[in-house]
């Protein structure tokens, strides 16, 4: 049967595939992809970085020859069009000054694919487009990819439910209004990401996506025969002690002896005093709480990054307050404090240490801030980063922020670039790439979508802005699933009666 419809689908030059959260999307192009007898690869496009990496494991697993396919973020994708035709130069800055990179990227590609020249190259690189999680493309995205229709075959798949993305007052794509040149298909049924998992939660959550659809109120009632609970929220007096967090530590260490993979998702939400709450400082302090066992996920382009190699940069061209810039470099890096203050004062210069273990990494310290000062170069900020990095007491909050600064000063020593250059090239590496995700992490909605845990616990249900996030929360959950929550009945105004804002960090 899936053959057939398989063929069905694959026949149209338009056409959408609509199905709930783990019923079988990404085994779908995978079968797409086994069974053609296209000659030139397919090129598939998603949003997320985890939606890449669910994807390439899909594939992978499925033995699918890495020549059948092209696998790219839409903005990746972008990035790409516009580099490959008018230069690296051309793109837009990224420094964390200019919030329309992506927009301004897109348009940049948009108007090279309306060539005729660029859509025949298109043509001949590739033999039909894949789109998935389509519910996420913005119309700026949308009237993109619809200029490539009448190029290539376009196959979308998604779910309105899960269009958790946020982009000011960009509308997102109205399945009903925005695809009427596309046949629709609904034809995947069958929950498969419970079905050999835990049939019964899949039922539950199942349950839970209709109320939602319907606009009715969640209430959440604990089946903890087959591994759904409900657990209490700390008070909000509570919440920031480190004691609000045992049952939160227990609940991961369990699932760790089942061997389950865990992940902890934190809703972004907005303080009654205007503060945002459960972006990348959040999720690093409430990492801390937990023994720092958890993978902190963030965005490829989290602004930190850029604003990091412009503190490096400061070092390298700060005159003599050059100490106070590389202090404040090991701050933004999100190295512990208590280290920062065992090895460096206010201003930046190295303690002198009487304990003869602690001395000897006293002096090499004051060696290394010696050789920066005398000659300031990437080279030189490399061998003092590293050497403060593995000083004892001292530990890395972000791991992934220090590496890739590393990684711009490596280049940055090799190619004589500037070292924001060289983290902007990293960066756009990444995101080409993708990043491969732990067996426990803590993140947001946004940044796991597409992925699939055996363990979901949700921290602080009720804070959820609308019902997408919710639902996308819930359906990440293969085996098991645990909620923290103030409120045992969960109530979303509905996205017509209230301004979306997504999951955006």
């Amino acid at each position: 049967m899936l053959k057939e419809h398989i063929k069905n689908f694959l026949s149209e030059k338009a056409s959408v595939l609509i199905a709930p959260a783990g019923h079988g999307k990404t085994h779908f192009i995978t079968e797409c992809l086994s069974q053609a007898s296209d000659e030139k690869p397919f090129l598939i496009l998603t949003h997320t970085h985890a939606g890449i990496d669910s994807l390439k494991n899909k594939f992978q697993t499925n033995k699918i020859p890495g020549n059948k396919y092209v696998l790219e973020t839409i903005s990746g994708f972008s990035q790409r069009i516009v580099t490959n035709i008018l230069g690296e130069a051309s793109l837009p800055s990224i420094d964390d000054k200019n919030r329309h990179y992506f927009s301004e990227t897109l348009k940049l590609c948009s108007d090279l694919l309306q060539k005729r020249q660029v859509k025949f190259v298109i043509s001949l690189s590739y033999s039909r487009i894949f789109v998935d999680e389509y519910q996420d493309c913005t119309f700026s995205q949308h009237s993109l990819l619809m200029t490539l229709l009448g190029s290539l075959p376009l196959h979308l798949l998604g779910d309105p439910l899960q269009g958790i993305y946020n982009f000011g007052d960009e509308p997102l794509v109205d399945f009903d209004k925005d695809l009427t040149a596309f046949r629709k298909f609904n034809f995947l049924n069958t929950p498969w990401r419970w079905q050999s998992n835990n049939e019964r939660l899949g039922r539950l959550i199942l349950s839970m996506r209709n109320k939602l659809e319907e606009g009715k109120p969640v209430e959440l009632l604990e089946h903890s025969e087959f591994d759904f609970y409900i657990r209490d929220f700390p008070q909000l007096k509570e919440e920031y002690k480190p004691e609000a967090y045992k049952s939160l530590f227990k609940a991961i260490k369990y699932f760790e002896q089942k061997n389950q993979s865990v992940l902890v998702i934190y809703p972004i939400h907005k303080q009654e005093n205007g503060r945002m709450v459960g972006l990348l400082d959040d999720r690093l302090k409430l990492n801390s709480y937990l023994g720092q066992q958890l993978k902190v996920l963030d965005a490829i382009d989290e602004n930190v990054y850029y604003e990091a190699a412009l503190c490096a940069v400061r070092v390298l061209v700060g005159g003599e307050a050059y100490l106070k810039h590389f202090h404040d470099l090991l701050v933004k890096l999100k190295f512990n404090k208590s280290g920062l203050n065992n090895w460096l004062d206010r201003s930046g210069k190295p303690k002198n240490k009487r304990n003869p273990d602690e001395k000897k990494y006293s002096e090499k310290l004051k060696e290394l801030f010696t050789n920066l000062k005398t000659r300031r170069s990437p080279d030189n900020l490399l061998s003092l980063l590293t050497f403060f990095a593995s000083l004892p007491k001292v530990s890395k909050k972000h791991p992934p922020l220090y590496y890739s600064l590393l990684r711009a000063l490596e280049n940055s020593t090799i190619s004589g670039q500037s070292i924001h250059d060289e983290m902007v090239h990293v960066k756009n590496c990444q995101r080409i790439r993708g990043n491969r995700n732990s067996r426990k992490c803590i993140g947001t909605t946004l940044l796991t979508k597409g992925l699939e845990f055996d363990a979901v616990i949700i921290w602080g249900a009720h804070r959820f802005i609308d019902r997408k996030n919710f639902y996308v929360a819930i359906s990440r959950a293969k085996k098991s699933l645990v909620i923290y929550t103030s409120d045992k009945i969960l109530s979303f105004a509905t996205e017509e009666n209230k301004g979306r804002t997504g999951d955006c960090k």
